[in-house]
Order: C-alpha cells, then structure tokens, then sequence
C-alpha cells in the first residue's frame, strides 16, 4: 500500500510539472486558428503512427536478438567438447 501512495505521489509531482510547463505554452496555443489547430492534431497523430511502427520495429529486433541468443547458448551450452572462456579484466592488459 505505502508502494502505490509513493508511486501517486511521483506521477503527481510529475503531472504537476507537465502540467506548469503547460499552461507556459498556453498562451501561444490559445492564438492558433482552427486550421492551425486541425495541423497541429494531424502531426501528432503521424507522429504516433510513427512512433507505433518504431515500438514495432523494436519488437521484432527483440524477438530475433533473444532467438540469436538462444542459439548461442544452446550451441555454447550443449557443445559436444570442453570450451574455455576469457575476459579480459577492465583496467588489466592480460586476460583473467
């Protein structure tokens, strides 16, 4: 319960914020016409097609990054003989 009152009180303070930044552009936005208006809604909404189809792009990186990784470990992990692995130690010349 102490989790969500902190969690509230985080996205409020955040709301807040937005909220006074806001009403700074306020003025600015009152003075668009209608067609300025209908512009402004048209490019948001293009910019959320947009940013949709990069979440997807995002997705499907994912999905072949953690298929790949699978692979490499299945090959790593099942390997018919003994394999050594080596890091080299941050800050040293010489492999630990």
């Amino acid at each position: 319960m102490m989790q969500k009152k902190q969690k509230r009180n985080k996205t409020s303070a955040l709301r807040r914020k937005a909220e006074e930044r806001f009403a700074e552009l306020k003025p600015a936005t009152a003075k668009k016409s209608k067609g300025d208006t209908a512009s402004l809604i048209h490019e948001l909404q293009v910019h959320q097609i947009e940013l949709e189809m990069q979440n997807e792009q995002l997705r499907q990186a994912q999905t072949i990054i953690e298929d790949s990784n699978k692979r490499f470990s299945d090959l790593y992990d099942f390997a018919p003989v003994g394999h050594l692995t080596v890091e080299k130690k941050e800050g040293s010349s010489r492999p630990t």
